[in-house]
């Protein structure tokens, strides 16, 4: 298993932004590597309370993860601190819905196959193909297609 030890902090990274050792990260924080073997540093967490903003996602040992990154896939303002990053909303397994996070972003264009939502540029992979991410119930975004329900969201849908 995973040993976790308190080491002394070289680094201001706070979350989100990229790392490629934890030496880089602030106190409190981990460096997690994401797709494409880049790395963001996450706030360590036991449950969601933990997290200034986002959510106690990724697990990391067992009782300890790390925070994903509070942003809004709908917004037109850009809201990642990583200029390379993308806002993704996704679920994961084992019963946690609607999770949002600042990815490596993806090329792939709606409609295009995927397996994970870092494969789709600015959308999420929703049943095998990159799809617009809307408000819930609203199409106006969806250029001609309509916004539907995610079992276990809320806030989003998707454009088909």
């Amino acid at each position: 298993g995973s040993t976790f030890q308190c080491t002394t902090s070289i680094g201001g990274g706070v979350q989100g932004e990229s790392c490629s050792s934890d030496s880089q990260c602030a106190s409190g924080f981990v460096c997690t590597l994401l797709s494409g073997g880049s790395g963001r540093c996450r706030e360590y967490c036991r449950t969601n309370s933990d997290c200034s903003a986002g959510r106690c996602a990724f697990s990391l040992a067992a009782g300890i993860g790390s925070c994903s990154t509070s942003c809004n896939p709908t917004s037109s303002v850009f809201t990642c601190s990583n200029v390379s990053d993308s806002c993704y909303v996704f679920s994961i397994s084992g019963g946690l819905a609607e999770v949002t996070d600042c990815q490596p972003s993806g090329f792939r264009s709606p409609g295009a196959s995927c397996t994970a939502v870092t494969d789709c540029g600015t959308d999420t992979c929703a049943g095998g193909f990159c799809r617009d991410v809307c408000p819930s119930g609203n199409s106006s975004s969806c250029q001609g297609l309509t916004c539907n329900a995610v079992s276990g969201w809320t806030t989003y849908g998707v454009c088909r």
